[in-house]
């Protein structure tokens, strides 16, 4: 596997992550994603495909979002900033931590194996995204796949 390549799972893991929690308190609001993104912006489909496809937008784009989030539904700060759970800013650090790293990509097993938790709930949470064909991208197909390796691989020397 490749460092960009994890990196790039971890990203991909993070924004599903921020968005899902995005959509819990849009869902709250007993609207659709639709009817948000026409209020929101006008156009029916922005939210919808940024949500859809977990698209890293401006934080501007995003910043709009949480300002109508606050506005339709009187929500305090303290439930907006539940859209950083500790799971996304867990995420967050990891990327962070992955980003700043230069270790060389046959490196990348000791990592894993020394963040094996953490891999594992990004695992779990991109399962359905990968056996949905929604990782777009064939390295990220790859990196999961290698990643799923790797992640068993170490379950079974712990276990034998």
């Amino acid at each position: 596997m490749e460092h960009i390549t994890l990196k790039k799972l971890v990203k991909k893991d993070l924004l599903q992550q921020i968005w899902l929690n995005t959509d819990g308190l849009v869902s709250d609001l007993d609207i659709n994603k639709k009817s948000f993104g026409e209020i929101l912006t006008g156009n029916h489909s922005w939210y919808s495909d940024a949500t859809n496809n977990m698209e890293d937008v401006r934080i501007s784009s995003f910043a709009k979002v949480l300002g109508h989030l606050h506005k339709m539904s009187d929500l305090n700060p303290d439930k907006l900033a539940s859209i950083f759970s500790e799971g996304v800013l867990d995420r967050a650090d990891l990327l962070t931590y992955l980003s700043s790293i230069k270790e060389k990509d046959e490196y990348l097993k000791e990592i894993i194996k020394e963040h094996k938790i953490r891999f594992s709930k990004i695992r779990s949470s991109l399962d359905k995204l990968y056996h949905q064909g929604k990782l777009e991208e064939d390295d990220l197909n790859r990196g999961y796949n290698e990643l799923a390796n790797i992640l068993d691989e170490l379950e079974r020397e712990s276990n034998g």
